[in-house]
Order: structure tokens, then sequence, then C-alpha cells
């Protein structure tokens, strides 16, 4: 079934439902069969396919237009793109991660705004999510798990030494690709990160503000206080619990996955004891 979606006809970003105006143009949106991006252009880049659609953004499939090199191409929405400060976090996140140069963190190659549309280049991995992984194969095995976390690990630490707090550590922003048989993690996403040298100043996310996904939040994230490396820390702790559990340590609304991420422990699973332990010192 073909999704209808509110749309610009100008400059072609896409709008929850109740938006009546572009907040870009101006334009009265329109509603449209399917993604009003699919076969287009943005800038140089040839949109081929959609990747997926969260709350902020689509990512899509594209070929860069004279390189014919397959990239992601990241595009806000357009109730995000017409806020100037928004857009600011966006550049942001663009510069941040392009800082950063590991192979656990995915490489962000471009940034632009054409016709009003917000966008963010990024290398394109093959493969899958690491949600999807853990939903076909729970529970993942000891082993696959335990490389799996090691390399979120480590691309987290490269963030962790520039400063950097991800803050939505989550099996949804890891890539996961097949590499001589093996699995190569990436973490994707740095849209909420963390900038010290920048927030401390202008306040871009306000404390006292909650954001991340409640399943993986620390306690003090989900308090609205100041997060640290260690708050992704326990994010890694709930992905691997999940990876060896094959279920997330605790489930319910967000009030109620606050509480408990707060004061409760986590159920009791079967793991190795060497894992077992860490997952437990990690929550």
């Amino acid at each position: 079934m073909v999704k209808v979606m509110r749309v610009c006809r100008r400059c072609r970003s896409v709008y929850g439902p109740g938006a009546k105006f572009c907040g870009i143009d101006g334009q009265e949106l329109v509603e449209l069969e399917g993604d009003p991006l699919l076969g287009q252009k943005v800038d140089r880049y040839e949109v081929q396919s959609l990747l997926g659609r969260g709350a902020s953004a689509s990512v899509y499939k594209a070929l860069h237009a004279e390189l014919r090199s397959p990239v992601a191409l990241k595009v806000l929405h357009g109730q995000l793109g017409s806020d100037a400060h928004y857009v600011q976090r966006f550049r942001r996140e663009a510069q941040v991660v392009s800082r950063i140069r590991n192979p656990h963190v995915v490489s962000v190659l471009d940034f632009g705004i054409d016709q009003g549309l917000a966008y963010l280049v990024m290398e394109f991995c093959q493969g899958t999510t690491l949600d999807r992984v853990i939903a076909k194969e729970k529970p993942i095995s000891p082993e696959r798990a335990a490389r799996v976390a090691a390399q979120i690990a480590t691309g987290l630490s490269a963030a962790h030494e520039m400063g950097f707090v991800h803050r939505d550590v989550k099996p949804g922003n890891v890539a996961i690709e097949r590499q001589a048989g093996r699995d190569l993690a990436k973490l994707l996403d740095f849209g909420i990160v963390r900038l010290p040298e920048i927030e401390d100043s202008d306040k871009l996310t306000q404390v006292g503000t909650v954001v991340g996904t409640p399943s993986y939040m620390a306690p003090e994230q989900t308090e609205g206080k100041e997060v640290t490396p260690a708050s992704d820390l326990y994010a890694v702790g709930v992905v691997l619990y999940e990876m060896l559990a094959g279920r997330k340590p605790f489930t319910g609304t967000a009030p109620e996955l606050f509480h408990k991420h707060r004061h409760e422990p986590p159920p009791t699973f079967e793991a190795p004891a060497a894992l077992h332990e860490l997952t437990l010192s990690l929550l």
C-alpha cells in the first residue's frame, strides 16, 4: 500500500499530519502518494530508495551524480528543516562525525542545503542494522555478541576521546556489515550528540531536557541531567543484554522505563559468566 504524505511541491519537504504550510518557503502543502524525493536529485545526489524514516529525518540510498558511488543521504523533514536552530544542530552533527576517524563510526562525506532541504551525506553501509539482526536471530551467540559490543565500544571510545557523547546508542543505530565472514559494526546517527564546547555556551540542548530512546537511557539521562561517556556505556550494557537475552531488560511506557532504569536491577538472564558480569557492570 502506497503511503499518502503531506509534502511541499516546491522544496519537496515531508511533513507530519496536521501541517498546512511549508515552513521553508510558505507554500501550501499537498497530499501525495509516495515519497517526493524518490527518483529526484538533491543537489548532486540522485535519490534511489528509502532506507528509513524517523521523527526528524529520512535516510535514502543515493548515487553521486558524477562519481556514481552509492551514499546514504539524510534529509531533514520540513518542520525541522525550517527551524534555523535545528538546522544548526544538523550541521554540527556533520561537523562532529566528520572529525571522528574510526572504522566503527560511519563516515560523513558532505553537508549542504538545496532549495531549503538540509541534507547530510554519509558512507553507504552494506548489510543491515543490529536491531534487525537481533529480531531475526535472538538470542545472538555469546561470541558474536561480545565482538559486536567490543566494536561499538571502540567507536564510542573514539568519540569520547574527542569530548563527544552519543546519547542514543541502540541497535537501530548500529550498522552490521559482513567483511571476510565477520561482523563489522559501525555507529550511526550522531543527531543528538552532546558537543561540550558548543552546548556549554549556547545551550542548544538545555539541561533538564530528556533526549534519547527510553529503553536504552542511563538513569541520569532519564532525569535530564548531564550525560557523560558513562551514559553511553550504560546503553552499551542494554544492547549487550538484548543481544544475549534476546529481549530488552526493561519494557513499559516511557515513565515506567525511566523508573525501572533508576531503581530496578535488570532481570536475570543466561550468559557465560564473564559476559554476564560485564553486562551487569555496564548496567
